[in-house]
């Protein structure tokens, strides 16, 4: 049975020492060719949770964070018939 894949936001600092840009690039690849619908967000010299961390980057990156599940949101109630 084949199952639809859920939007996917990737939110990825450069500088990630634990993991390394390949494998969110590899993923994206995969998770497109499998029809899935992703974005991956790179943020330059960025480490691994930087998004915990106060700053320019973190605010920009919940911002798009955001963004994203409100499109969600938006395009789930819009695909959502009334009873």
């Amino acid at each position: 049975e084949d199952a639809a894949l859920p939007p996917l936001l990737i939110i990825q600092g450069t500088a990630d020492m634990n993991i390394p840009m390949s494998m969110p690039h590899a993923f994206v690849e995969s998770y497109r060719a499998a029809g899935g619908s992703v974005e991956l967000e790179e943020y330059p010299d960025m480490p691994h949770n930087f998004i915990l961390r106060v700053g320019k980057e973190t605010d920009h990156a919940l911002g798009i964070a955001k963004a994203f599940v409100a499109r969600q949101l938006t395009a789930s109630t819009v695909a959502t018939p009334a009873d």
